[in-house]
């Protein structure tokens, strides 16, 4: 390439999507918002994780309790702007809340609030468990049990 010649660079853009798959490997498979036409293989990208549910926020809570179930640890589950039912997971395992001693496995929000979905004795939860909330359904925020705060 002789030095009059130029290489054409496309600026930086923002492509928005969602991670679709992770692979054995660790590597990410990603499917855009809409179709791509400024992308190739190979281009290098930056991923930044946007947190779209901010209303939801979790802590984890040493308490231990026997009745109505044994268990030691609670999730504490805040949401300051409900739009829907939610339900929380540890490791696919549905969660379950107690209100007046009656439990409940979901929460229909119509005013902000503070639950506390107890983990029973009977599972095992470690570090790297995937504790998800899902509101209508659809998973809202998937975070690791490790790196949930502790109150």
């Amino acid at each position: 390439m002789s030095e009059s010649e130029s290489v054409t660079q496309n600026p930086p853009g923002t492509i928005e999507g969602k991670v679709a798959r992770v692979t054995g490997a660790g590597k990410l498979i990603v499917e855009p918002a809409q179709q791509v036409t400024d992308a190739t293989v190979g281009d290098e990208v930056k991923i930044i994780t946007a947190d779209t549910y901010p209303h939801v926020s979790l802590t984890r809570v040493e308490k231990p309790m026997t009745t109505p179930i044994a268990s030691s640890w609670a999730i504490v589950f805040h949401v300051s702007n409900p739009t829907g039912t939610y339900t929380l997971y540890a490791d696919g395992n549905q969660l379950m809340t107690f209100d007046n001693g009656v439990s409940r496995s979901e929460v229909v929000a119509p005013d902000s609030g503070t639950y506390y979905f107890r983990i029973p004795s009977s599972m095992t939860v470690r570090d790297d468990s995937i504790i998800e909330v899902k509101e209508s359904g659809k998973v809202v925020r998937r975070e690791r049990f490790g790196s949930i705060p502790t109150s």
